[in-house]
């Protein structure tokens, strides 16, 4: 599960670096990296930055396309990352990787050519993550262990007791 999860975050790279992209069009999948290069790291942090700005006005199908392909990717990387997970504190740490990535996704996007990082669209995926991870929770495939588990764990105690307890008799 982790090595699907790695390729999706590959895939998820590669697609965020690829300039001028347009879901619609499958020729534009493929393009070589062109950055911009009048953008400073420090352009990030101003108030009137790109970063920060909204979704705008402009809503056509391209957008809502791309925010289908964030939804689908972001979720599926939640998927193959919380699938069976039981341990609150592992948990906690796939969310805050996925957050991590998120941002800095966007970043990156931030410096390529005809793409646009924002910080909206790393909350929008931050919730597609989570919506999908609350999806697995419902049904029951992140929670805690099984019983079935459990039983045999105590069970394989109860042995390792009696063998103890033959030990020493026979002694």
């Amino acid at each position: 599960m982790r090595i699907v999860a790695l390729l999706i975050v590959f895939a998820i790279t590669y697609l965020s670096n690829t300039p001028h992209l347009m879901v619609s069009d499958v020729h534009t999948w493929i393009n070589s990296s062109n950055y911009e290069q009048n953008i400073r790291f420090s352009n990030i942090f101003k108030k009137d930055s790109v970063f920060y700005a909204s979704w705008g006005e402009v809503k056509n199908m391209e957008f809502y396309l791309h925010k289908l392909g964030h939804f689908i990717f972001y979720g599926a990387l939640s998927t193959f990352l919380f699938w069976k997970s039981t341990n609150k504190k592992t948990i906690f740490i796939k969310v805050i990787l996925i957050a991590g990535f998120t941002l800095t996704d966007e970043i990156h996007q931030f410096y390529v050519v005809g793409r646009s990082g924002r910080l909206v669209d790393s909350c929008f995926d931050m919730f597609s993550a989570l919506f999908w991870f609350s999806l697995i929770f419902a049904f029951g495939k992140a929670t805690k262990e099984p019983r079935v588990k459990k039983q045999k764990v105590a069970s394989s105690k109860v042995k390792r007791q009696t063998v103890f307890d033959k030990l020493e008799t026979e002694n």
